[in-house]
């Protein structure tokens, strides 16, 4: 047996699984800058900065939905990936 056949021989598929941690982080970079877009929009039709008015603004109309789309589609094959993170946070709001 060559060499050659050890190259043409398929290779498996590696599974890269990320942590439940980086996972979150990921979610919360990402819902940071929709956050941002959102305060930015409400801003300039306004015409000044709404600062936490619009944060907190976009947290009782989008979060949920929000995270509940994050999950489905960047979550992990259960669907739960920041659902017991989230719920630490909850109590900061």
């Amino acid at each position: 047996m060559s060499n050659s056949a050890n190259v043409l021989r398929p290779r498996k598929r590696l599974s890269i699984r990320v942590s439940k941690e980086v996972r979150f982080r990921m979610f919360l970079s990402d819902q940071i800058k929709e956050i941002e877009k959102h305060k930015w929009i409400r801003s300039e039709e306004i015409g000044r900065d709404l600062g936490n008015d619009a944060i907190l603004d976009w947290i009782f109309k989008y979060a949920k939905s929000y995270r509940d789309w994050w999950e489905q589609t960047h979550g992990e094959e259960n669907g739960e990936c920041c659902s017991g993170y989230a719920g630490r946070l909850s109590g900061c709001l």
